[in-house]
């Protein structure tokens, strides 16, 4: 009946989101220091609560799925409480070619357990036991050479050093090529035993069928890219000139074209210039990213055994999200904030207005949100530069 189906997903909504808080919880701990064993059991719990949960509601797919449109429908119009799960429930006859019978689907959540197993042994292994080297700076400084301090110094003016810099780094990753390349090949199977398994295509097709995005919609995006790779090549060759260089290597991508110093941005300073950025987004928007920086949703700076790079965790519905980075004061990590401050606020917005049932959104237009911030920051930088020399750096 409506009544029994409301009572369904929203009991399962409940427990969802529920779970979504511990998972974003147990993560967010975890990333902090993936050296520390008890943070990372508690993870593994949590997605073990995952898997049971997929494991216990294996049944439900195949059952929605053998009620006939028309009676979803009727039960729709019939049931206000049906009202936040209308689109759940008129996306769901997409996966019908997909979904398996209760026993299959229960089978390939229990798969879950082991499926994610070569993505979490990259990730332990990158994060928590790579043995990164010392480099020494042309100013006599000594540098432990983490993912951090590497994205810091491939900008350095010394192409020499720069080069020693690039081959030192990518020399930890070469003598530990056939783990990484174990890893990714695990990575590789367990996709493709779950496009296999639901009688995908392809594991692109698969990837791609849950946000309801057809594969030449990709493709396309591909072609667009490629045919506008003269204009990026016409980009490299006048960098290379700017740089006085025959030929541009990696080692020279993110060189400057100034030739005076770099600026580095304070905290404050990089929260000021990204709040000043986004004007034109409206003054609540302004607002409550202001909110975001003084109630202290953004963990900063490096720290031994921290996960690399940065994210934004903003799925547990109820609560604000909260960004991860690893700052180095440099103009990448002021753009990296601007990025991810545009996935926290994309979050934020949601929650708060969008029902738990509607308030997730796809990765598919994820990007939106973090890249026009990005852009704007650039603009009203470029904006404000005192100088050529500061219009040519950015």
């Amino acid at each position: 009946s409506p009544t029994v189906l409301a009572d369904v997903l929203e009991e399962t909504g409940e427990f969802n989101r529920r779970l979504g808080h511990l998972h974003m919880y147990a993560m967010l701990s975890a990333d902090l220091d993936m050296r520390d064993p008890e943070r990372q059991a508690h993870r593994q719990e949590v997605e073990l609560l995952y898997t049971r949960a997929s494991v216990n509601l294996a049944w439900m797919r195949p059952e929605l799925l053998a009620i006939p449109d028309s009676t979803i429908e009727r039960f729709i119009d019939e049931e206000p409480r049906l009202a936040p799960h209308t689109f759940f429930l008129r996306d769901l006859a997409r996966f019908k070619p997909h979904t398996l019978g209760p026993e299959e689907q229960k089978l390939l959540a229990d798969a879950g357990l082991v499926t994610s197993a070569a993505a979490d042994i990259y990730q332990t292994l990158l994060n928590a036991e790579m043995a990164w080297p010392d480099i020494d700076t042309p100013e006599g400084e000594t540098v432990r050479l983490t993912p951090v301090e590497f994205q810091r110094l491939r900008g350095h003016r010394d192409r020499d050093f720069r080069k020693r810099l690039y081959d030192v780094f990518l020399d930890c990753f070469a003598k530990l090529r056939e783990t990484f390349g174990q890893s990714l090949h695990g990575a590789v199977k367990s996709d493709w035993f779950r496009a296999r398994s639901r009688g995908h295509g392809s594991c692109l097709e698969a990837a791609l069928h849950r946000n309801n995005v057809p594969v030449g919609v990709f493709t396309g995006l591909i072609d667009h890219v490629r045919e506008a790779l003269p204009l990026m090549h016409r980009y490299q060759r006048l960098r290379a000139r700017a740089l006085g260089l025959d030929t541009l290597e990696i080692h020279d991508l993110y060189c400057p074209l100034g030739a005076t110093p770099v600026r580095r941005w304070t905290t404050e300073e990089a929260c000021r210039d990204v709040l000043e950025s986004v004007r034109p987004l409206g003054d609540e928007y302004r607002q409550r990213l202001e909110r975001a920086f003084r109630d202290r949703w953004v963990d900063w700076h490096p720290a031994e055994g921290k996960r690399i790079g940065a994210y934004s965790a903003g799925s547990a519905y109820g609560a604000h999200p909260y960004v991860l980075m690893n700052s180095t004061s440099e103009f990448d990590s002021v753009s990296t904030l601007a990025h991810e401050m545009g996935h926290a606020m994309h979050s934020d917005l949601s929650n708060r207005v969008q029902p738990y049932p509607t308030a997730h959104y796809s990765i598919f237009v994820a990007e939106v949100a973090s890249t026009v911030n990005e852009a704007l920051l650039a603009a009203r930088l470029l904006e404000h530069a005192e100088s050529d020399a500061e219009r040519l750096f950015l």
